[in-house]
């Protein structure tokens, strides 16, 4: 079964680079996210796990001005991956992502404990205590993006915690919550977000919210690459 994992945290606490580290994708794709350092808007990664399990990584953006990008990043994800940097510990980003993966139900994840290479091992310790305090229902690793130490751990982790997830079988409504759209020239209009039930593919009739207009699918992605159908629990693009 397809998941979303979204990832939260406090900016520069290591996110996008931690998803680089997992997947060898930059899901920093506006040159603008380049030359500042952070990440602006949403981005994806598909994500292998030990089992054969397949995720899907939605990174959200961590600074306080684009806390709706997050908001909508993390709609119709299954499991959450809360970045905290070892040396600075939970910021006030952290505590409001954390808030807005419980209001909106996102109750399993692990934390990671990044930049452990750059302080001393009591410190990675203490963060780890303190992130096990924080989010007591969540498996804590401690991880380098740079040197690469703990990747295998939390891969590990991620995978016991989709293992966890449940979600029902059998006949359900397409739904895709939409969190980006946006015109390409010769294409038309594309949307994307994650398909939380339900399934769409080519000539599909679909119902868009609110206004209840209908629309035909001309064409669906799974990850930038055209799929016949996709399932719920992927990160879709639609044409």
């Amino acid at each position: 079964m397809p998941l979303v994992v979204g990832t939260a945290g406090h900016i520069d606490h290591g996110k996008t680079w931690l998803v680089r580290a997992l997947t060898g994708k930059d899901t920093d794709r506006l040159p603008e996210e380049h030359e500042r350092g952070i990440s602006i808007d949403l981005g994806y990664a598909p994500l292998e796990l030990p089992g054969g399990l397949h995720l899907s990584l939605v990174d959200v953006p961590g600074h306080e001005r684009f806390v709706r990008n997050m908001v909508a990043g993390a709609t119709g994800v299954d499991l959450f991956l809360l970045v905290i940097d070892a040396a600075e510990g939970a910021r006030p980003q952290t505590l409001e992502h954390l808030s807005i993966l419980r209001l909106l139900g996102v109750e399993r994840g692990v934390v990671a404990v990044t930049k452990a290479d750059a302080v001393e091992p009591d410190q990675v310790e203490l963060a780890v205590a303190e992130a096990s305090e924080l989010v007591p229902e969540a498996e804590v690793v401690a991880v380098s993006a740079k040197t690469g130490a703990g990747l295998d751990e939390l891969r590990a982790a991620l995978a016991r915690a989709a293992e966890a997830v449940e979600r029902p079988e059998g006949f359900a409504a397409t739904r895709l919550w939409i969190d980006r759209a946006f015109s390409l020239r010769g294409i038309g209009t594309v949307v994307t977000g994650t398909l939380w039930s339900g399934s769409i593919a080519a000539g599909d009739l679909l119902r868009l919210e609110p206004n209840g207009r209908t629309v035909r699918v001309r064409s669906v992605q799974v990850h930038d690459q055209p799929v016949e159908e996709a399932q719920a629990g992927q990160r879709v693009a639609v044409n």
